[in-house]
């Protein structure tokens, strides 16, 4: 499995840490003074530097270097930079927030899409037993990179899988997770609860329950990449376990539209 997936996850972190102050001021209930503004820069700039220097080397991938998304990088670094410092120059606290607030989000957006553009090349993956920390770190990985949807296949889904994967995923993301009606344990007796709070968070969120002759292999789809998992997320990595790419051509996509046509929305 290649390692920039987990890169890219380090590096999404480390970007959530940088920001972090910014956030806090922008979205202070009292618009700050200009002395915050001052302070924010001075520890941002060497903040934001290092998050630079993680990235370039994240834009080498098989010996190639992505010189433009590095630069172009580092420019929308130095330019959030610069506004933090216009802010505090300005005269109307109030309207000084509210520009911050709307520089941070083209500027995070940004940062998003640059992190996006670098390739993450997926190989097949077959870990030894007595590994589910491990695995479950790849299967986050991957989920982790999802931008538009997440669909995931499996007639054992049980709770466990929400505060693991859900979690920390962009509640703009498509969500739809399809299972069995199961029992206590799994499927969607045991994950109806769960999944009806997380419908209250993310923009579009499913629950399908399908019959379990129509559900067998457990496939993820991240977006428009399709992985296999060769057992349920609540047993990987207790024995050897396979996590590879799936079958993402159309024909490929058409099966798995084929499965959630044929199951009911049950949230």
């Amino acid at each position: 499995m290649s390692d920039k997936a987990a890169e890219r996850t380090k590096l999404l972190i480390r970007l959530g840490q940088v920001l972090a102050p910014v956030r806090e001021l922008a979205n202070a209930a009292q618009p700050p003074p200009r002395a915050d503004y001052v302070v924010l820069a001075a520890r941002f700039e060497p903040e934001i530097s290092r998050w630079e220097n993680e990235y370039g080397q994240y834009a080498t991938v098989g010996g190639v270097y992505f010189r433009r998304e590095r630069d172009e990088l580092k420019f929308q670094g130095q330019s959030l930079y610069k506004w933090i410092g216009l802010c505090g120059d300005m005269n109307a606290p109030a309207e000084a927030q509210a520009r911050l607030r709307e520089m941070l989000a083209k500027h995070d957006e940004k940062f998003i899409q640059l992190i996006d553009r670098i390739p993450v090349d997926w190989e097949p993956k077959l870990t030894a037993s007595k590994l589910p920390f491990t695995v479950s770190m790849i299967i986050g990985d991957a989920i982790g990179g999802a931008r538009k949807r997440l669909d995931y296949f499996d007639r054992y889904l049980d709770p466990d899988f929400f505060p693991l994967y859900l979690r920390q995923l962009d509640r703009s993301v498509a969500v739809r997770l399809i299972t069995t009606q199961g029992n206590a344990q799994f499927g969607v007796s045991s994950v109806h609860a769960v999944a009806q709070l997380a419908a209250q968070e993310f923009v579009s969120f499913q629950l399908i329950q399908c019959s379990p002759h129509d559900l067998h292999d457990r496939n993820l789809r991240v977006d428009d990449q399709v992985f296999h998992l060769g057992t349920s997320t609540s047993s990987a990595g207790r024995h050897p376990t396979n996590f590879t790419p799936g079958d993402s051509s159309a024909n490929g996509h058409q099966v798995l539209d084929k499965i959630i046509a044929t199951g009911t929305v049950v949230v």
